[in-house]
């Protein structure tokens, strides 16, 4: 109903309203028609899980269920489903031709899509990208520009947003350079004018030989003064950066400056820069460092919560606990909510290690109560009814103890401190896990217009056998639902984490589900914990395994690379397994152009984690801490740190990357393993080691 009062209304106005009225109306009635065939209040459209994820598994293998997966998707208007996927082949065939470099066949396909299209954002964003790639024309640059402002004026962020806002520049340099060469000077001082008023001074000097150009421009077309009123225009916006506005822009123009007396008051040689209040040490090495610190502080008390820190951390690094706890009091009266909850965390920790449990448990208390919300309070919980456990073998004390790690189980059913407070209650977590299938909603009446036509290129993407190109669209959604996130079915985002899986985005489906399964106990099933722990490349583990259990290589390669080839991190660690080149090189020499590739990063891996489980006798914690901090850095806490008690061990690792790293890949481990059935998980032990 809401479908056919859009088209009527629609229809009316449209015969009484001026031609610029017209598009605009267009628009709207488009998004509300959308809206109400697609996706409006009580149109859910239920299905099975298995009966969707089958479907989606078996495209490949059966090419005749494509009109299946269409029926699935939208048992709708045909005549608008048809153009969809026209639209939809459009893309992907323009794509093709883009591959081949055949840049000018991929405009003219894009330029098919029709303009009211979901995929029209697509037109849009690619018609400039391929000019740049191409040979560009003047023509095609203004097409380019006028498609790129149009899509950054669409109110709500798309999936080209961003890039849209990096390529506009570089169409309008390009359109400038077109406009010189053709010889219209004044319309290219335009283009550049207006570019460079939005440009940040970083900007402008990132695109020096651009600027220049710019104001050669103005020279050669007797604009001066425009010269003149640019360099004042610098030097009052960013006056620390006057010697590097002379000397790198202006240097060809200081004669100019100086006779119309721009540069008064300037001085050309040198550059005021903040004076060093003292030269300080990166670190504390010793006491001599400490005082240097202190001085400082006297002179900036506003960062005297950082500088005490790096005190506290210091005396706890050389074992000095006592001394620590003094400065991290210092800290917590100071009151600094940046650092008090931390400060409270690292107080309670180092009173326990020192055995005074009852200061560890006052600040464990304290946290637990101020920080509600905040990072440590997982943490702080399960070993405030830990010391409670071991403290006070009254029966009071001790349900209280078991009520806070019942609460952890509750509130944080799939995380590593709920699975090692299931071990202290001597309860199985298999209990939270519903054996239902789920149901899957694949549209939501809470979905924004944006939202649902973004959902319907993925669709026509999927029917047509192009799924992998719908990432974009995938990833935008994912990140649009901070909108209204709250507003959508867990069923919803079940269905769009199976597109996810299907195409192996599987970061994408633990951002999506991750929040609804720990959440919501209906959302937690058999079906959407596989999910959240798939098993990809398990043959390839299955082959290289060499003794060790395949559910502990899924759980570290879940957590390095969420089982993905490419990934690349900020150290230069490569595929599946993260692993270094000198590493690999040295586990299999020659190794190194292969690293990305799936079975050899596997087969590396596998090695060099067994090398470190045969250099720590089977201890899985030393292992996993040496696999992401190295073997030096586990040496180093073995000196400081007790290893009989592994739990203790774990939440003393002094990198908090680390010491998650291990936490996570115990609780993935313990996850496959309960989904996977391998092992009784009441008795299952993260202390054990590992028989290979």
């Amino acid at each position: 109903m809401l479908g056919i009062a859009a088209f009527t209304l629609g229809v009316f106005l449209y015969l009484h309203l001026n031609k610029w009225k017209k598009s605009s109306l267009i628009l709207i009635c488009s998004a509300v028609f959308l809206y109400a065939s697609h996706g409006g209040v009580g149109q859910e459209k239920i299905i099975n899980f298995r009966k969707i994820q089958s479907i989606l598994s078996g495209i490949e293998r059966h090419p005749n269920q494509k009109n299946e997966l269409k029926n699935l998707f939208w048992p709708i208007r045909s005549k608008r489903e048809n153009k969809l996927i026209q639209d939809a082949s459009y893309y992907s065939l323009a794509l093709n031709k883009a591959e081949k470099s055949n840049y000018k066949t991929a405009k003219a396909i894009l330029s098919k899509i029709s303009k009211y299209s979901p995929f029209q954002i697509y037109r849009l964003y690619y018609y400039p990208k391929w000019t740049l790639e191409g040979k560009p024309l003047l023509n095609d640059l203004l097409t380019s520009r006028d498609n790129l402002i149009e899509l950054l004026q669409i109110p709500r962020k798309t999936p080209f947003t961003l890039a849209a806002k990096e390529l506009l520049p570089k169409i309008e340099i390009s359109l400038a350079e077109a406009l010189i060469a053709k010889g219209q000077h004044e319309n290219a001082i335009e283009i550049y004018e207006d570019l460079f008023n939005r440009f940040s001074y970083e900007e402008i000097i990132n695109q020096k030989k651009e600027f220049i150009q710019f104001l050669g421009l103005l020279e050669k077309v007797s604009r001066t003064e425009m010269i003149t009123a640019w360099f004042k225009q610098l030097i009052l916006k960013y006056p620390a950066n006057s010697k590097k506005t002379y000397s790198e822009l202006f240097q060809d123009y200081i004669p100019l400056l100086k006779t119309t007396q721009a540069l008064d008051g300037v001085d050309l040689e040198e550059v005021k820069t903040a004076e060093k209040e003292w030269e300080l040490p990166i670190s504390i090495k010793s006491s001599s460092d400490i005082k240097k610190w202190k001085q400082w502080m006297s002179k900036n008390p506003d960062r005297k919560s950082e500088i005490l820190w790096k005190i506290a951390d210091y005396y706890e690094e050389i074992g000095k606990y006592k001394e620590s706890t003094s400065w991290l009091e210092k800290i917590i009266d100071l009151g600094d909510s940046n650092k008090k909850e931390q400060a409270l965390f690292s107080l309670a920790w180092l009173s326990y290690k020192l055995k005074n449990y009852d200061k560890s448990l006052k600040s464990f208390d304290a946290l637990t109560r101020e920080f509600k919300n905040g990072v440590y309070f997982t943490r702080a919980s399960y070993w405030l009814a830990k010391i409670l456990m071991r403290k006070n073998p009254r029966e009071s004390e001790k349900n209280i103890s078991r009520n806070i790690f019942k609460k952890i189980i509750k509130e944080y059913p799939l995380s590593y401190y709920a699975i090692q407070s299931s071990f202290a209650l001597g309860v199985d977590l298999g209990t939270l896990v519903g054996g239902e299938i789920p149901e899957v909603q694949y549209r939501d009446p809470n979905l924004l217009p944006n939202q649902l036509q973004a959902l319907e290129r993925i669709e026509a993407l999927f029917s047509i056998k192009q799924e992998r190109l719908a990432l974009d669209d995938l990833t935008y959604l994912k990140d649009s639902f901070q909108e209204n996130y709250q507003e959508l079915s867990h069923h919803f985002l079940i269905y769009l984490s199976l597109l996810g899986h299907q195409i192996d985005q599987h970061l994408l489906v633990f951002q999506l589900l991750w929040k609804e399964v720990n959440d919501k106990d209906l959302a937690r099933t058999v079906g959407t914990l596989e999910l959240l722990y798939p098993t990809p490349f398990l043959n390839e583990i299955k082959k290289y395994s060499n003794g060790l259990d395949p559910d502990l290589i899924m759980s570290l390669i879940r957590q390095e690379s969420a089982f993905y080839p490419e990934a690349t991190s900020s150290a230069g660690a490569k595929g599946l397994m993260q692993l270094m080149p000198f590493t690999a090189n040295q586990i299999k020499p020659g190794s190194l152009t292969k690293i990305e590739n799936p079975s050899t990063n596997i087969e590396i891996g596998i090695s060099y984690l067994k090398t470190l489980l045969e250099k720590y006798e089977g201890n899985l914690v030393l292992s996993l801490a040496a696999y992401n901090a190295g073997p030096h850095r586990v040496a180093n806490w073995l000196d400081r740190y007790n290893i009989e008690n592994q739990e203790e061990f774990i939440e003393s690792i002094p990198f908090r990357e680390t010491r998650n790293y291990v936490q996570l890949i115990l609780r993935n481990y313990y996850w496959y393993k309960k989904i996977r059935k391998s092992e009784n998980l009441t008795t299952f032990s993260f202390a054990s080691k590992i028989d290979y």
